[in-house]
C-alpha cells in the first residue's frame, strides 16, 4: 500500500537525507537551491540521496509535476515542429509513375479471375518499404498483392505480399516487413485474381510509361501484352534508416534547454 509523508528539514542543509523503511514512499523535500516541496519514489531500505541524485529527482518532479512551466513550454516549443517534420524529413519515394491527376486523368485494364497480372518497374530511389499505393478497384472481392524481385526478367523472390478485399477506392497497402529497396534495382508487382467470373480494373499511369501488363495464368505460364501501351499505375514510399537520426536530433533539441536549466537549479 502506497504512504505518502511530508518532509521538510528545519533549515537548508547542503546535502539531503531520508531513511525511508517504507516501502514506496513519496518523499517531499525541501533543498536549499529550491524552496518548495519536490516529488521524488525512493523503494524500501535506507536510501541516501548524493546532491546529482537530487538533482535528478528535482528535474524529474518539475517535467512530471508540471512545477516549472516555463520548462514545459520550452519543451513543447521545440518537440511540436519537430515532430511535425519527422514524416517529411524521412518519407521517400521509391517509384511513381501516378501524377496530380491520377486515377481521374486515365483509363483501367480490366482482368478476370482466375488470372495474374503484374508490372516491373525499377527504383528511383532507395529505402525501407513503407507503403504502396496502386491502381486496383473492381468487384469487392478478396485479391492477393505480392512485391517480388526480379530474376532474369522475371518475377523472382517474393518480398511482401498483401491478402484483402478490393475497395471502391484504391487503396494504399503499408507494409509490415519493410524489405529494402534499391535505386536502380528492378522488381515486380503482380495481382492474384483467384476466383472464376471475378472482375477487377487496375488504373494506367498517367506519367506516359509504357510497357502494358503482364498477364496469364500464372506467374510461370504469363506473358506481355499491350507493350507499346501506358503500364500499370503504382506508387511505393519509403521511411529510410535517417529517422533514427532525426529522433535523437529532436530529442537533442528538447533535452539540452532542459539540461542547462538543470545545471543553473
Amino acid at each position: 500500500m502506497s504512504i505518502a509523508s511530508r518532509y521538510r528539514a528545519p533549515t537548508p542543509r547542503a546535502s539531503t537525507e531520508c531513511l525511508c523503511p517504507i516501502e514506496t514512499v513519496e518523499q517531499y523535500l525541501i533543498t536549499p537551491n529550491e524552496q518548495r516541496p519536490l516529488v521524488c519514489f525512493v523503494t524500501e531500505g535506507s536510501y541516501t540521496r548524493s546532491s546529482a541524485t537530487v538533482r535528478k529527482c528535482r528535474f524529474r518532479s518539475r517535467i512530471l509535476s508540471g512545477r516549472n512551466p516555463d520548462m514545459l513550454r520550452r519543451a513543447f516549443f521545440w518537440l511540436v515542429p519537430a515532430l511535425c517534420c519527422v514524416s517529411q524529413l524521412s518519407a521517400g519515394i521509391i517509384y511513381s509513375n501516378i501524377g496530380a491527376g491520377f486515377p481521374g486523368d486515365t483509363g483501367a485494364y480490366g482482368f478476370g479471375g482466375p488470372s495474374v497480372e503484374g508490372t516491373a518497374f525499377t527504383a528511383t530511389g532507395q529505402g525501407n518499404l513503407w507503403t504502396i499505393f496502386v491502381g486496383i478497384d473492381g468487384d469487392s472481392l478478396p485479391a492477393t498483392v505480392g512485391l517480388y524481385s526480379d530474376s532474369s526478367g522475371q518475377s523472382g523472390t517474393l518480398l511482401e505480399s498483401w491478402t484483402f478485399i478490393v475497395p471502391s477506392s484504391l487503396p494504399t497497402l503499408t507494409s509490415v516487413l519493410h524489405p529494402l529497396l534499391s535505386s536502380g534495382t528492378e522488381y515486380w508487382f503482380v495481382m492474384e485474381i483467384p476466383n472464376r467470373g471475378q472482375n477487377e480494373g487496375w488504373r494506367m499511369n498517367d506519367e506516359g510509361v509504357t510497357g502494358g501488363v503482364w498477364y496469364g495464368p500464372g506467374r510461370n505460364t504469363w506473358s506481355q501484352i499491350f507493350p507499346d501501351e501506358a503500364t500499370l499505375g503504382i506508387q511505393l514510399t519509403s521511411v529510410s534508416e535517417p529517422t533514427s537520426a532525426v529522433l535523437f536530433v529532436i530529442g537533442s533539441f528538447v533535452l539540452v534547454p532542459l539540461s542547462r536549466r538543470l545545471k543553473t537549479a
